[in-house]
């Protein structure tokens, strides 16, 4: 009995670590599409800066809901920081497109 619990657990969380992998896949590519990339150089990069984003926005309020309003705020950070990597950029904050709906986020609980 507790053999096919533990196997019945670990086959529950190979298939939530796949749909994880799955999931991560799909919004690379939907990032990648966004952003008119054809190449797999920058994956790794790309990859650092959606989990940069995704703490962002958490710790801005943003409520991750997977929603496409929470994606689309990924992309244009994702755009911002991929897009002005030289350092030389300078900014007085982000883009009133990403701010508003960052708000949105916020309020949406």
């Amino acid at each position: 009995m507790a053999v096919s619990l533990a196997t019945e657990m670990a086959a529950e969380a190979g298939t939530a670590v796949a749909v994880a992998k799955a999931k991560a896949t799909d919004t690379l590519n939907e990032l990648k599409s966004y952003l008119r990339i054809d190449h797999d150089y920058d994956d790794a990069q790309l990859k650092m800066l959606m989990d940069a984003g995704r703490e962002y926005l958490t710790n801005a309020g943003a409520v991750d809901d997977d929603g496409s309003l929470f994606r689309l705020a990924l992309m244009l950070y994702v755009a911002t920081h991929y897009e002005n990597r030289d350092g030389s950029y300078k900014t007085d904050g982000y883009s009133h497109a990403l701010q508003s709906i960052i708000l949105q986020l916020k309020v949406k609980v």
